[in-house]
């Protein structure tokens, strides 16, 4: 399947949400930015509130694309110390971006939420929003941190996501839901004729929209 934009995928994965039964106080947490077109698209269908979760993915020395682990806005860190081994990853290198990325997540969090307070999470249904998913490391963590605030169900949903992610991720989430899971995987932007770059103003006023 080619999706027009993050909107119409949006729209086909909230479609595909209907096959299930959410009580009205579930909530939507969007991993910005990309994650925040479809979660709004998903909010319009059903109300649901809707908000946003950090995590951050820790590149690869030599290559900032491929991602070695995520950190998360609490601080945990999550690393695949085999591919980090691969890539000549060292503590240093960890260390170091994770205090990098732990500041850009405290300031990405008070931009998008401009003071406005955390969502109790706490038995509540969660479903974790994101445009597509390659590797899963930042949808790992993000479903770590949220499991933090006791949820009584956490489900990740999105439009693409490739078949190692998705064993990974079922591994901590109550489920997964999605609309293609191809075989073989190439580039995210291959399933979308338009793939822009979401800013952060943009997402940030469809939050507030």
């Amino acid at each position: 399947m080619l999706f027009k934009d993050r909107i119409e995928a949006g729209k086909l994965l909230a479609l595909k949400l209907q096959e299930e039964k959410f009580p009205l106080e579930t909530i939507i947490l969007a991993i910005p930015n990309g994650g925040v077109i479809i979660g709004k698209e998903i909010k319009n269908k059903f109300n649901f509130s809707l908000d946003i979760v950090v995590a951050k993915k820790i590149g690869a020395p030599k290559n900032k694309e491929l991602a070695i682990g995520a950190l998360n806005g609490e601080g945990n860190i999550y690393i695949d110390s085999l591919l980090a081994q691969k890539t000549g990853t060292d503590k240093n290198y960890i260390q170091q971006e994770t205090i990098r990325l732990r500041n850009e997540i405290i300031a990405k969090e008070n931009f998008f939420r401009n003071e406005k307070p955390k969502i109790d999470l706490k038995g509540k249904t969660l479903i974790i929003t994101d445009d597509g998913v390659v590797t899963g490391e930042t949808i790992k963590a993000a479903v770590k941190l949220v499991w933090q605030a006791e949820p009584n169900r956490v489900v990740v949903a999105t439009p693409i996501i490739s078949p190692e992610a998705l064993n990974n991720i079922l591994s901590i989430a109550d489920e997964v839901i999605y609309l293609e899971c191809p075989e073989i995987f190439v580039s995210l932007s291959d399933y979308y004729q338009n793939f822009a770059q979401v800013s952060d103003i943009e997402a940030k006023n469809i939050l507030n929209s």
